[in-house]
């Protein structure tokens, strides 16, 4: 029978995984319809969790590499994101004004 201790870190590792999912899917929502102060938010979260889990809990997230969820997919999944944001943003011609940032930011 598993002990309390045991039982714990396992409702840790799964609130810090909810956690960084909703931090995706928040950002995806704020880069999708717009929301700059929720994209903002969702962004700093997510990447602040991902600093976080990688200097204190490198074991939680070893189960996300298992399943092909390492750090370079979970860092080109926020750039994809940043960089949809920035094609989303109200009142700014994206062909205009935003390739060259776009450009500078892929290369």
């Amino acid at each position: 029978m598993p002990s309390a201790g045991f039982a714990n870190r396992r409702a840790l590792k799964l609130v810090a995984l909810l956690a960084m999912l909703i931090a995706f899917v928040a950002q995806l929502v704020g880069a999708l319809l717009p929301v700059v102060p929720l994209f903002i938010a969702a962004s700093v979260v997510n990447l602040g969790l991902d600093l976080y889990l990688q200097h204190k809990q490198p074991g939680l997230l070893s189960l996300l590499g298992k399943i092909r969820l390492d750090i370079t997919v979970r860092q080109l999944i926020r750039d994809m994101l940043i960089l949809v944001g920035l094609l989303h943003i109200p009142g700014i011609n994206p062909l205009k004004e935003q390739a060259p940032l776009t450009i500078g930011l892929l290369v």
